[in-house]
């Protein structure tokens, strides 16, 4: 350590720059010198080191390195020369100097035994007739190289130019060679860069690069070239991609196996567009498995060539089974297979338009109508290879069609009961005489229903008119009064004993309905046998009971044939004894009546009132029925178009939806395939493909408007009639009266001799009411038909034009309609016209019954007087009436929001 530390130490000693006196010339002198003969003395052990690594052949090369170790010593005792200027480390210069003493001395002791045999060496001659010798081989070689490196580059540019990957391996399988587009894909700057490369020295995958090696193995080890085998592989951005490679064996002269040789190229494009067209294919199958009609196609001979899935579940036969079989007998019934097969046999003769409607058997064991239409599928040539054929399940429209068309039917039948059933009941109420109301009865039942016998039956009692059920002894029996039948019938006018009777007279007690349509069917035998005795065989009696408690029975029945009775026919005759009923209360009031005035004529004042109370109560009836049978017209027409009209309305949106699908798959086949054939881009042209995918969507959204607005009218029609609601309800009296605005639509309209009535309502938020709903609607429509008629003149076009001032906004005719709310327990409804008016003498009577400003056979003059009792005494309400002369009327309904308890 001591030793160390004196060659590190500078000591007592002086600097060598004072030898020099410091003179900056000699300082200069000296330390550049020494400093490049340090620079050139570690130069030269450099180059000699360079050269004995590149020429590994140079005989003794450590005498080499002994002059490298020589050189480098002597250059660092200039070194330290230059360090002692100012640093005077002269042990550390002493022992520098030593070790090149050394170095020297062994470099001159291994030199002296190696002279002789560097002398042995060829002479110089030799050597430079060797070096011209190999000067012309190395020419010979660079110009053979040269035309080797020219074709090389030549094969390189045609490799290059090729856009598949090429490359070959020697049978080591190492890289041997590639061109551009393989080294650009294995991320190489040159196909010289591969040379000398395995697969696992390229950006390959572990799994890659050994499935690689194994297909190049497999090709050398059985001389057996591998074609278009597609493999994944991982580009340098991370992503996988498809090629399709192929590798084959290179052989040399000989035939033995020297490489193979291998091109890929990327498919990834194709395999994609592959992918598509399958996922395509797939969509396009989905759809049409998934659409609601039948898709089937057959070839020239018949055989079938594609089934859709709906086809398939619909007859319950597996999608195989229909390619396995030459024709459609095999899957469908003879008749079914025979149809199909001759209209095929037709359409394959022609080129018109197929479509008809068949019958299938469905897996249900159901028939189901299809309509069919068949298309012929034509290829680039224009001929004809097979027919594609659509069947669409009509079935539940078809079923539909036959409801609406029965219910058009019964709707019919049933206005013309009705409208028999009103003149019945006007030719029975003509009379207050019972006698001729009762022959006037079965006389026209008789000829209504074509039956052969109709009578009329009263209960009677011998000794008093109350009714005892329970009464089993002689005193009461049942008397045939009126009868009307045929002309060779026996009469069976008479009394007829309760106990002869038997279970029929119970059964009129009870006011059950009696229908017989075989007496030969009946199980009561006493019953039987009656009937049988008065010499029927079918029959249908109907009891009423009038409000003195009497019993009466409408009979009617035939001798001869057999008759079925209808539900509408029962309907029908419940509705003539109902009538006949309040006929014959109003007989025996008016016969009371009649009783009365002839016992107690000095009470003929009294009478008259009566009287008139009873006409008054006749016509009050008379127009309630009126009411009740428009009411019953109005549900049952609402109740008759709301079941089609729904049916329309909930299929219009299926159609909406069928069509959309549809028009979506015809986009999607222009969008695939925008060339179709001829035969098809002239039957596009035809039918005005573009209009009708257009316009289509807007007539089904028009059906669907005209439907909503049929069912909005049904609704009022209903919330007008609310023959269900005859008890206090509570309402919004708003509905009522645009339930009587759309009902009297028709009337406000314009039309060619008439301007239209304009409605101004003025609707307060009132609560709801309670009140008698169909008496409510009915005093609306009365008040506001009679408006309508007030404006009759002012809507006359004709004096419109001869007066042209009256065209003014103030002279159109107007109906304004208000409501509020008067006080906490009160509303009021406000409706007013602008037409002609009426003085203060016809104001004051309107409300009176029988009076009526109309022309004769315009009205009863019942309208307003029963308002007027609907409102003040059904509603304890008020109804005012304000009009004046040339300027229009008012009237002013309050009724309470909440009815008093009676």
């Amino acid at each position: 350590m001591e030793f160390l530390s004196n060659i590190w130490s500078t000591g007592n000693y002086i600097p060598h720059g004072h030898c020099y006196l410091w003179q900056s010339g000699l300082v200069w002198l000296h330390l550049l010198s020494d400093l490049f003969i340090f620079l050139a003395y570690f130069s030269i052990p450099i180059s000699l080191i360079y050269f004995i690594q590149k020429r590994q052949n140079v005989p003794y090369p450590e005498i080499f390195f002994l002059f490298s170790a020589f050189i480098i010593a002597c250059g660092m005792t200039h070194f330290i020369a230059i360090w002692t200027l100012w640093y005077p480390v002269y042990w550390l210069s002493g022992l520098i100097k030593a070790i090149t003493a050394v170095i020297s001395v062994l470099t001159a002791v291994t030199l002296a035994p190696l002279i002789p045999k560097l002398l042995e060496l060829s002479i110089l001659a030799e050597l430079e007739a060797i070096n011209n010798k190999l000067k012309l081989e190395i020419k010979s070689r660079i110009k053979v190289q040269e035309e080797l490196q020219l074709s090389q580059q030549k094969l390189q540019l045609i490799i290059n130019t090729i856009p598949q990957s090429i490359f070959w391996k020697n049978q080591d399988l190492i890289y041997q060679g590639c061109n551009y587009t393989f080294a650009k894909k294995a991320g190489l700057k040159s196909p010289l860069e591969i040379v000398g490369k395995t697969d696992y020295d390229l950006f390959w995958t572990q799994e890659e690069a050994e499935h690689y090696r194994k297909t190049d193995q497999q090709v050398i080890d059985y001389n057996t070239p591998l074609y278009q085998r597609i493999e994944t592989q991982q580009t340098l951005q991370g992503q996988q991609i498809w090629v399709e490679t192929n590798k084959v064996p290179l052989q040399n002269q000989g035939g033995e196996i020297i490489g193979i040789l291998g091109t890929s190229e990327d498919i990834t494009e194709r395999i994609k567009a592959q992918e598509k067209l399958n996922e395509q294919q797939k969509t396009l199958r989905a759809i049409l498995d998934n659409a609601p009609i039948w898709i089937w196609m057959t070839n020239i001979n018949g055989k079938m060539q594609f089934v859709n899935q709906t086809l398939c579940e619909n007859l319950g036969i597996a999608e195989s089974k229909f390619f396995n079989v030459e024709n459609y007998n095999q899957f469908l019934t003879k008749k079914e297979a025979e149809t199909i097969h001759n209209y095929d046999t037709i359409y394959w003769k022609n080129d018109t338009k197929y479509h008809s409607e068949e019958t299938f058997t469905f897996v249900d064991k159901k028939q189901h109508y299809l309509e069919i239409m068949k298309v012929k599928i034509k290829d680039d040539a224009n001929e004809v290879f097979g027919i594609i054929s659509l069947g669409l399940d009509v079935t539940d429209s078809k079923q539909a069609q036959q409801k609406l068309l029965e219910s058009e039917s019964k709707f019919r039948q049933i206005a013309r009961h009705e409208e028999l059933l009103n003149r019945l009941a006007n030719q029975i109420r003509n009379s207050l005489d019972l006698d001729t109301i009762l022959n006037t009865t079965v006389y026209q039942v008789r000829t209504l229903f074509k039956v052969e016998r109709c009578h009329f039956i009263w209960h009677r009692f011998a000794n008093s008119f109350n009714v005892d059920k329970t009464n089993n002894n002689q005193n009461d029996y049942w008397e045939i009064v009126n009868e009307s039948k045929v002309e060779e019938l026996p009469s069976l006018l008479g009394r007829y004993t309760t106990e002869k009777v038997g279970s029929w007279a119970f059964k009129f007690w009870q006011l059950e309905i009696i229908r017989v349509d075989n007496i030969s069917l009946v199980s009561d035998t006493k019953m039987r046998d009656f009937i049988l005795r008065l010499g029927l065989i079918s029959l249908l009696s109907i009891p009423i009971k009038t409000q003195s408690g009497q019993i009466g029975v409408l009979v009617c029945g035939n001798h001869t044939s057999i008759r079925q009775w209808h539900d509408s026919e029962v309907e029908l005759l419940k509705g003539v004894t109902n009538q006949l009923a309040i006929a014959i209360d109003q007989a025996e009031l008016y016969n009371h009546s009649r009783e009365v005035a002839l016992q107690a004529r000095e009470q003929a004042h009294e009478l008259s009132k009566t009287l008139q109370k009873l006409q008054q109560a006749q016509a009050q009836l008379i127009q309630t029925e009126k009411m009740s049978s428009l009411g019953q017209i109005v549900a049952g027409i609402a109740h008759e178009i709301n079941n089609p009209i729904n049916f329309i309305s909930a299929n219009i949106n299926y159609a909406s939806q069928y069509t959309q699908d549809l028009l979506s798959l015809i986009h999607l086949y222009q969008k695939n395939y925008s060339h179709p054939p001829t035969v098809i881009q002239e039957q596009i042209e035809a039918v005005e493909l573009d209009f009708l995918i257009e316009d289509l969507p807007k007539i089904l959204n028009s059906m669907k408007v005209g439907s909503d607005r049929i069912y909005a009218i049904i609704l009022s029609l209903r919330n007008f009639s609310r023959l269900d609601e005859s008890e206090v309800k509570i309402v919004d009296i708003h509905e009522g009266i645009e339930s009587t605005l759309l009902i009297l639509g028709n009337k406000l309209r314009e039309k060619p001799e008439e301007q239209a009535i304009q409605i101004i309502k003025n609707y307060d938020s009132l609560p709801n009411i309670e009140c008698y709903v169909s008496q409510i609607n009915q005093v609306f429509m009365n008040i506001i038909s009679n408006a309508i008629d007030a404006l009759a003149e002012k809507r006359n076009k004709r004096s419109k034009k001869l007066n042209t001032n009256l065209d003014t906004q103030e002279n159109l005719p107007t109906i304004n309609i208000a409501t509020k709310v008067v006080s906490s327990g009160q509303i009021a409804i406000i409706i007013s016209d602008n037409g002609m008016g009426m003085t203060e003498i016809v104001s004051q009577k309107i409300f009176d019954p029988f009076f009526t400003t109309k022309p004769v056979g315009s009205g009863t003059g019942l309208g307003l007087s029963v308002s007027y009792q609907i409102i003040v005494e059904k509603h304890q309400g008020k109804l005012n009436c304000i009009s004046t002369p040339k300027q229009g009327t008012e009237f002013l309904i309050e009724i309470p929001i909440r009815q008093k308890t009676k």
